[in-house]
């Protein structure tokens, strides 16, 4: 049985090989920095810090079962505002996703934010978790 993420102690994730009193403290404060913790296990990946392996460690021990409720935002009908409050988009990065949305009249997949200008690829799996299609 897997323990939940968004209840972990930061003993609990001590218990786990490379994860130290600071990569546990990192942790935690990572997931407190949003009101009701983690949406996905895949968040973990902006913790600093943390090794693939380690990572894979941590995912064998831990899951967020209890994902913290989001809006998620039409990714076809978005504001510059709105997308900037998605990690990882900053204003440049909304501008272009709105350009290219203008351009490609719509998106059609997620997979077409990976052709807009200066769109981080390997932050797509979390900012997905932010976005919907409509």
């Amino acid at each position: 049985q897997k323990v939940d993420l968004n209840t972990a102690t930061v003993s609990q994730l001590q218990r786990e090989n490379g994860i130290g009193e600071k990569l546990s403290d990192r942790i935690i404060k990572f997931r407190n920095k949003f009101k009701g913790g983690f949406i996905a296990d895949v968040q973990l990946q902006d913790v600093y810090g943390i090794s693939p392996e380690v990572l894979e460690r941590l995912l064998n021990e831990f899951t967020v079962k209890t994902p913290r409720q989001i809006d998620r935002i039409n990714l076809n009908s978005a504001t510059i505002e709105q997308l900037v409050t998605i990690q990882h988009i900053d204003y440049e990065l909304a501008y272009e996703i709105i350009n290219q949305r203008t351009l490609r009249e719509g998106y059609k997949s997620f997979d077409e934010l990976l052709k807009v200008k200066g769109f981080p690829i390997d932050e797509l799996e979390i900012i997905k978790l932010y976005l919907m299609l409509q």
